[in-house]
């Protein structure tokens, strides 16, 4: 059972995310805007970076900010939660600033109760991944360029394996595109230090080499 949050606009579409999710076991809590969901993530997460809510769930369209916004103040704001963002006849452009603002997916409107229930597992499960599991999903992220997203993702292969040169190196990279460079560095050496021949830090450093001469 999953302890989820909705933020809707419209009663109906809340009522039904409500229904099927309750039928399934999840404890459900929903909200009409922005504020109140913002104000009762805050409060359970007890201004800690663990949030009480297993999920959160948000129309891209709601009053008291876009579900973009609030999207982003979470993922900014350290609370390690996923949120499943949706929305009718939204356009592509709006639908990749949700996900580089640090959604997980997208769901568009009208949805079926198993279309629900699928993206709901997959991120539900998604912390039952394995480390491997893990190492893709982050690559995948950083391709796109979902920054915030891919953050999170190897912040939790720390978690899982902190004495593996994959996270460090990952990290590098994700440093890197945000500019910060020295501490990019350091994580690359981290790497090496965890393991010296881990080969994609030992070419990165290398290449590093060649750039100073």
């Amino acid at each position: 059972m999953a302890k989820i949050l909705v933020v809707d606009a419209e009663r109906n579409a809340r009522t039904l995310v409500k229904r099927i999710l309750e039928g399934e076991g999840h404890k459900v809590m929903t909200f009409a805007s922005a504020d109140e969901a913002r104000e009762e993530i805050w409060a359970t997460s007890s201004g800690g970076k663990k949030s009480g809510f297993d999920l959160v769930i948000t129309d891209i369209k709601i009053s008291g900010g876009s579900g973009i916004d609030l999207i982003r103040e979470i993922n900014t704001s350290g609370i390690n939660i996923p949120v499943l963002v949706t929305g009718g006849a939204v356009p592509p452009e709006a639908v990749a600033s949700a996900m580089k603002a640090g959604a997980v997916d997208f769901l568009s409107k009208p949805f079926s109760e198993s279309d629900l229930l699928e993206k709901v597992n997959t991120i539900l499960n998604m912390e039952k991944d394995t480390f491997g599991k893990l190492e893709r999903r982050a690559k995948e992220l950083l391709e796109m360029g979902n920054l915030v997203l891919a953050d999170k993702v190897v912040k939790q292969m720390f978690s899982i394996n902190p004495s593996s040169p994959v996270p460090h190196y990952l990290y590098y990279r994700l440093l890197r595109v945000r500019g910060n460079e020295n501490l990019a560095v350091k994580h690359l050496k981290c790497a090496l230090e965890f393991d010296p021949k881990y080969q994609p830090a030992l070419e990165e450093m290398k290449r590093l080499g060649e750039e100073k001469r």
